[in-house]
């Protein structure tokens, strides 16, 4: 598998990748046997309390409970191979309660849909209600499939709305004419001049703010590392220095939450903290700050927390200052403006004329992000396929494990006069129901993830995608009814007289 994936990616990867060890074989073999071993024992244990008589009946026994628990430890096996491969514990107790949540949810969907379709049954013809008989006669088993492959086409969907429509999405919401370049490292003595520059080439700029690198080391007498959790937000601020600026004005698109912003004359030693960094570091109003800037350290007072929008393409800051506060260092400027594509031959005087100043291309760089959003979700698509085919399996698994059963009823139905096009059509009835339940599902789900993902975490303007609502149920519907039909074709082909002599 690794080396298919490879020859797909030959174009995305470099030329010589290291070859894996024997530790990624003995992990890869021991997860796979563990996982194996957990969800295939149960039927094993079951064949100790089954009688050969039951079994020539045909009457099994339910399911033991020690066969329960041990899919309980499948389970705590899969557990512990998440954390082994996140080492997150929070992030592993989050994946696991949302999934369970999810997969109830789901599971209950599905099973009330298959028991809404039964009441259709007495107003359809005899094709279709020998499909749908099929269909929830198990309700369990085929809830159980209907999910696997809702959760695949998910999966699918979401890479793919992700990949092409999220940017545009963000882009289509930005203010007109909103500033896609940045100017960093101008001056203290060329800032305004360098504003002058902008506006003879009618050039629209936001305000400039200074610049001055420090780094936070206590909240109050607290070391601000003790604070903080591995790899959020608040972690990654403080192993890093942040610009830190000052402002006698609240920025564009800033919105004070708790606490006040100073007055005209406020004195120096006051600081405004973005909220969501303020929650991970524990941050509150009136807390002492003390940050290191250079060889100095330099105290403020917490006064207001603030909510930013850091899409909007303009200079924000985790850290905002009174007035005066950062006098005492030195400083450069930052800013950003709007630049027309067919104006970018201004950037060479610009850069001419002020030969330290760092110009970042916004733009530029959301075309090589989209490349290489492009790029992995490419090769994710490619292991969504290997799942695909993982659950096709299961499908062509779960239909062998009844095709005894189909036979002896198709050859019952053929003796009393029933045709094979009428079990054909049944059958294609079955499977295509099951696809168009799985990817009924796939859409509400993906829908509610992506909600998740514009509305609540990158706070965009979210609508429904009517092509998600009807070609992924058709997408589930032609896979899974082409392939469900082709695993049941000799099901008709069977020989009525030589079946019945077996039995």
């Amino acid at each position: 598998g690794q080396e298919g994936l490879l020859y797909l990616l030959r174009e995305l990867l470099p030329d010589h990748l290291v070859t894996p060890g024997w530790s990624a074989v003995v992990l890869g073999m021991g997860s796979g046997l563990v996982i194996l071993v957990g969800f295939s024992l149960p039927p094993v244990l079951r064949q100790r309390q089954v009688s050969p008589l039951r079994v020539l009946r045909r009457d099994l026994a339910p399911m033991p409970p020690s066969a329960w628990l041990v899919y309980g430890l499948a389970l705590a096996v899969i557990a512990l191979l998440l954390w082994r491969y996140t080492d997150d514990l929070e992030l592993l107790v989050t994946m696991i309660g949302s999934g369970i949540a999810a997969l109830l949810l789901l599971f209950g969907l599905t099973l009330l849909l298959l028991k809404q379709s039964r009441r259709l049954l007495p107003h359809l013809n005899l094709t279709w209600r020998f499909g749908l008989q099929n269909f929830s006669r198990q309700s369990q088993a085929s809830a159980g499939q209907v999910l696997a492959f809702a959760i695949t086409l998910t999966a699918m969907v979401v890479i793919i709305m992700v990949r092409g429509d999220l940017i545009a999405t963000w882009q289509a919401q930005l203010p007109e004419r909103a500033p896609n370049h940045f100017a960093l490292n101008i001056f203290d003595d060329e800032w305004q001049s360098f504003r002058q520059q902008l506006e003879q080439f009618e050039l629209e700029a936001s305000a400039f703010y200074p610049i001055v690198r420090g780094r936070l080391l206590k909240v109050n007498s607290d070391e601000v590392a003790t604070l903080v959790k591995p790899d959020s937000k608040g972690d990654r601020a403080i192993r890093r220095d942040l610009s830190l600026t000052a402002s006698a004005n609240v920025p564009v698109e800033n919105r004070i939450v708790d606490g006040e912003w100073w007055q005209q004359n406020s004195k120096p030693g006051e600081v405004s903290v973005e909220q969501e960094l303020a929650k991970s570091l524990k941050i509150k109003l009136g807390d002492q700050l003390t940050f290191s800037i250079g060889s100095q350290q330099l105290i403020a007072t917490v006064v207001s927390l603030r909510t930013v929008s850091w899409d909007t393409m303009n200079p924000n800051f985790f850290m905002i200052f009174s007035a005066g506060t950062l006098n005492r260092f030195p400083s450069t400027y930052l800013t950003s403006f709007y630049l027309e594509p067919s104006q970018k031959e201004l950037l060479k005087p610009l850069l001419k004329a002020y030969p330290n100043v760092t110009i970042l291309e916004v733009d530029q760089l959301i075309k090589q992000f989209q490349s290489i959003l492009q790029q992995v979700s490419l090769a994710v698509e490619y292991v969504l396929m290997f799942a695909l085919a993982a659950g096709l399996t299961v499908l062509f698994a779960a239909v062998r494990s009844t095709l005894d059963d189909r036979i002896y009823e198709a050859v019952i139905l053929r003796t009393f006069g029933a045709d094979r096009a009428l079990l054909r059509s049944s059958q294609r009835i079955e499977f295509i129901t099951l696809g168009l339940l799985s990817g009924l599902l796939a859409a509400i789900a993906s829908e509610a993830i992506n909600w998740t993902i514009y509305h609540r975490l990158l706070d965009l303007e979210f609508t429904l995608n009517w092509q998600v609502w009807l070609l992924t149920p058709l997408a589930g519907a032609v896979i899974i009814g082409l392939s469900g039909y082709w695993s049941t074709r000799a099901v008709v082909n069977q020989s009525p007289l030589a079946v019945l002599r077996d039995l």
